[in-house]
C-alpha cells in the first residue's frame, strides 16, 4: 500500500492559516474564547484535530496568530503612510483616515476588534493589549 502525500504551495498554506484563523474568530465571535475547542475550529473547515496541530500548538497559538496577523495587516499600512514625505496635516489626515477605515470600513478588522474587545475573557487580558500598547506607542511617536 502507498501512501501519497500531498504538499501545499506557500499560498496554499497562507489560505489554510487564515481560514483557520477567520474561523477561530468566527466562532470566538458567536460562543466566546473558552467555550470555543480545536476541533471546532478545525471542523468549521473541514480539517481534523491533528491537521489543525500541523499548523498552530495551543488555542493561545491561534490567538495569538489572530492578534498578529491583524497587528501587521494595520501596521504595515502605517508603516507606508510613516515613510511618506508630505505636509504635515496631509500626513496626519491620511494616518487619521487609515485608522478610520481599518474601525468602521475594513470587514475583517471590525470583526477582529468585536473578538479581542468583548469575546476574550479577563484571563486572556495580557494578550489583548501586549499588541496594541505597542501600536499605540508607535503611533504616538510618529504622529
Amino acid at each position: 500500500m502507498y501512501i501519497c502525500i500531498v504538499r501545499k504551495t506557500k499560498k496554499e498554506t497562507e489560505k489554510t492559516i487564515d481560514d483557520l484563523l477567520d474561523s477561530a474568530i468566527s466562532l470566538c465571535i458567536k460562543d466566546g474564547y473558552s467555550a470555543v475547542t480545536l476541533e471546532q475550529i478545525a471542523a468549521k473547515i473541514g480539517m481534523t484535530r491533528g491537521a489543525f496541530y500541523h499548523h498552530f500548538k495551543s488555542k493561545e497559538d491561534i490567538l495569538n496568530a489572530v492578534i498578529k496577523r491583524e497587528r501587521n495587516s494595520f501596521e504595515n499600512k502605517l508603516q507606508d503612510l510613516f515613510t511618506e514625505e508630505e505636509e504635515p496635516l496631509v500626513h496626519l489626515k491620511k494616518i487619521l483616515d487609515h485608522i478610520i477605515e481599518n474601525f468602521f470600513g475594513n470587514k475583517r478588522f471590525n470583526r477582529f476588534i468585536h473578538f479581542t474587545w468583548f469575546k476574550i475573557e479577563s484571563s486572556m487580558i495580557e494578550h489583548k493589549f501586549f499588541y496594541q500598547g505597542a501600536t499605540n506607542e508607535r503611533l504616538v511617536t510618529e504622529i
